[in-house]
């Protein structure tokens, strides 16, 4: 005999959210560790998580007492459907969990140690509305002794159509600035994390650009170069190396180098 087919979301209209995490912050008021930490943030098999960013020590002027904080100056978000009933209009729940990652500035056998704080568990229902929310969340590691502070933003994707996609289908995790307006910002995050990226630049086969995150933003991009400026400084030392015979013979041509 064949079982009827399960209709788990019946009555419900389903309904793409954008949440992002931003502005987070940590205490470390009852632990003494040293290092960094990063957050990661899970749903279902999907997993976003920041770069490590350093704990902090700071004493007070005041009575002396030591304070550690970690400031993590990056945005995590992830795209979810969630299914709303058609009769009370209250979202079904959707869990997902965040943890902090600690990573010893103490090394073992050369490499640093990681291990994981603690994990808490955050329905995003809640945080969910058909305008934009900005919600400030606190969760708490340890017992107390590890408090996270962060802002979780909510936003209906009204334009994205929800139909016909299962839940981890839909989902995406990227970095900061992941709003529905920054598509090319989250593609470029991991050319920009450390502050420059390279492109195919004008000196030939090999030539390559070295572009600040500043340049990224530059229309006019790729920099032009004046013949007596860089590119001619980038020759002169090519025709130099090859007099000395440098690259395998006067027939060489490809070569790295830097522009300084």
């Amino acid at each position: 005999m064949r079982l009827p087919r399960s209709r788990p979301h019946v009555g419900k209209s389903p309904m793409k959210f954008c949440f992002r995490a931003q502005d987070v912050s940590v205490e470390l008021s009852g632990l003494e560790i040293e290092g960094s930490l990063a957050l990661v943030w899970k749903k279902g098999y999907r997993r976003a998580a920041t770069e490590p960013f350093p704990i902090k020590e700071e004493l007070s002027p005041i009575d002396g007492s030591l304070s550690r904080t970690a400031i993590i100056a990056q945005d995590l978000a992830q795209i979810c459907t969630l299914f709303k009933s058609t009769k009370t209009g209250s979202f079904e729940s959707k869990t997902a969990k965040f943890a902090l990652e600690h990573t010893d500035a103490a090394t073992r056998r050369g490499k640093p140690t990681n291990a994981k704080l603690g994990v808490v568990t955050v329905d995003l229902a809640t945080y969910a509305s058909q305008e934009v929310s900005n919600t400030r969340v606190e969760l708490s590691f340890l017992e107390g002794k590890v408090t996270l502070r962060m802002t979780l933003c909510s936003h209906w994707l009204q334009n994205v159509s929800a139909d016909g996609y299962s839940d981890d289908s839909s989902v995406a995790s990227f970095h900061t600035d992941a709003d529905s307006e920054a598509g090319d910002s989250v593609r470029d995050e991991d050319s920009v994390r450390s502050g420059s990226t390279e492109a195919s630049g004008g000196f030939g086969s090999g030539g390559r650009w070295v572009v600040g995150r500043s340049e990224l933003n530059n229309s006019s991009f790729p920099p032009a170069v004046a013949p007596n400026t860089a590119l001619s400084k980038f020759r002169r030392a090519g025709n130099a190396a090859r007099r000395v015979g440098a690259f395998g013979g006067k027939n060489s041509r490809g070569t790295n180098g830097s522009l300084g």
